[in-house]
This record gives structure tokens, sequence and C-alpha cells, in this order.
């Protein structure tokens, strides 16, 4: 459970990292980058390098940021990361939908009209922090397990539902009984605790903590 997907390329993992660092508030160094992404200096530096010859990261004052061109990138593989792993979910019948579906343009106008993914869902998952890759189902998390809410996977209906419920986007949950059989799970969340069907918690997206 909770397996974590392989990256796109290291480029791919330094523009998600610098973009980490500027929603956080505090700068990209090429240091920074290296601890972020867990390489040494120098093969960060390269991919750097990269990404400034690609027109995708600007250096300014020994801090990297994103250019626009960067920024979109970022948003994009963000977007279709979420609609391969989730938009028609995993196995071999969701992989079969994929294939099926074809090349798909305007993946966020796919997402809103052919997967009920509501737009402000779509904004939270451009300015997530840390890797996308990251990212899992509550639905996975085990018993004990406590991760940070980041976005709801559906409709406007769901995302007031799941409001009304305290299951906002940066809110901590822990995970505090499983039923088995993809029955209700009960979490933990701002002192109280709630019981979520299976199929509403697979549409919450979250964090571990300490990931």
């Amino acid at each position: 459970m909770g397996r974590r997907a392989p990256k796109v390329d290291g480029l791919t993992e330094a523009m998600e990292a610098i973009l980490t660092a500027h929603l956080e508030g505090s700068g990209a160094s090429a240091v920074d980058v290296a601890k972020r992404i867990g390489l040494p200096l120098e093969e960060a530096e390269d991919l750097l390098r990269k990404g400034q010859e690609d027109g995708l990261i600007l250096l300014e004052g020994g801090q990297y940021k994103l250019t626009e061109k960067g920024i979109e990138a970022v948003r994009e593989h963000r977007v279709r990361f979420v609609h391969e792993s989730y938009g028609h979910g995993r196995g071999p019948l969701g992989y079969l939908r994929r294939l099926l579906e074809g090349d798909v343009g305007d993946l966020p106008f796919h997402l809103q009209t052919k997967h009920e993914i509501d737009g402000k869902a779509i904004e939270e998952i451009s300015a997530t922090r840390g890797a996308i890759e990251d990212a899992l189902p509550l639905s996975e998390l085990r018993e004990g397990e406590s991760a940070i809410v980041l976005y709801p996977l559906g409709g406007f209906g769901l995302r007031r539902r799941l409001i009304e419920m305290g299951l906002t986007p940066g809110v901590e949950i822990t995970v505090l009984r499983r039923a088995p059989f993809r029955g209700p799970i009960e979490v933990g969340v701002r002192g109280t605790s709630l019981a979520l069907g299976f199929g509403v918690a697979s549409k919450v997206i979250v964090r571990r903590l300490g990931v």
C-alpha cells in the first residue's frame, strides 16, 4: 500500500523542490535543492543548469526560481500524474480505460468534465508542497498512520461535504480504525473522530507525515 510512483525525471524533481521552497517562503539554493531531492550537490547542479538552458529555471542572487514556463511544466506534470494515477483507478482496468481514452489535450478541463474533479481541487494540486508522487489516497493509510490532507479528488458537492467535516487542505489526520473488506475508515481530525466510507476516503488525497 502507498507505493510511491516513479518520477518522470530528475529535472522535474528539482523543479518541484524549487516550487516547494517558494511555497514555504524559503530560498532554494543548489544545496537546498540537493538536500530536498536526495542527490549529491554536483548532480543537482547539473540538473539546475539543464533547467536554466531549457528556460525553466532562473538563478537570482544565488537562489533558484521557476520561470513561468517552469511553473506551467510542473503544473502539467502534477495534473497528468493525478489523471494517470487516480482518474481511472489503479490496476489493469484503470490502465485499459486510459488506453481506450487516448491522448488528452486540455487535462484540467478533461478532469473537470470527464472525471468530475472540481476546478478548485486542480488549483490545490498545482500548489501542493513536496513531490506530487508522495501523495496517496487516505484509503491506503494503515491504522495508526498520520498524514496531512492535500486535496479532494471530487466535484463541488464532495468538496463542500469534506469541508463541513473539517477535512480541509493542510489539516492533520490519523487513521484510528479500518473496517475489513473495504469498509468504513475512522479518522481523528481536529480533536474528534469521523467515519468515512471507503469510496470517500479514496477521494481524499494526503501525504504521510515525515515525507
